[in-house]
């Protein structure tokens, strides 16, 4: 949450955007808060279609990071 003052503000627009589309405010749910962040990052990224990950996706995702970290 507090790193979320830090960003640029293009970054935060695209946030909000997928908020609105999310119908929801940031940080109001973690669940559809992880899928704004994630698609306003393949936003910013490439600009492909939106992709909001699933929870099962997320919770993958965070998991081969750890595991990742735990190898290097």
């Amino acid at each position: 949450m507090k790193k979320y003052h830090f960003l640029p503000e293009p970054i935060k627009q695209l946030l909000e955007k997928h908020l609105h589309f999310l119908q929801t405010t940031l940080f109001e749910d973690n669940l559809t808060t992880l899928q704004a962040l994630f698609a306003a990052a393949c936003d910013f990224m490439d600009g492909e279609p939106v992709f909001y990950p699933s929870e099962e996706e997320i919770h993958l995702f965070f998991q081969e990071e750890q595991e990742l970290k735990e190898s290097t």
